[in-house]
């Protein structure tokens, strides 16, 4: 799982994990925004309302360390995961979509 860089803003409520590449196009999902390279791989995870969404409390997000993205096609779905660091606690996070694998490669 790759190290990613994150940016969580708490009067907005908006959490950016992202890997420093440029984007040349975004998937909108709802409050999750995905941004893809050229060669289709996932650059960035956009997240509007994030405590909302995966019931972490806003206290913990303002305080996040650290923050992993991982993608892989399997079982006919993209995954991505994401892990963040809160203080001391671990917060795995599953999203899966249902794309054909052409649609996004999956990155290492």
């Amino acid at each position: 799982m790759k190290k990613a860089h994150f940016e969580y803003d708490y009067g907005s409520n908006f959490l950016i994990v992202h890997k420093n590449k440029p984007a040349k196009a975004s998937i909108e999902l709802g409050e999750i925004i995905i941004d893809i390279d050229k060669y289709n791989q996932v650059t960035a995870i956009e997240i509007m309302n994030p405590d909302k969404l995966w019931k972490i409390p806003k206290k913990l997000l303002k305080n996040m360390t650290d923050a992993k993205i991982k993608t892989e096609y399997r079982n006919g779905l993209f995954w991505i995961f994401l892990t963040l660091k809160l203080g001391e606690d671990v917060r795995p996070i599953s999203i899966p979509l249902a794309l054909e694998r052409p649609a996004l490669m999956a990155c290492a």
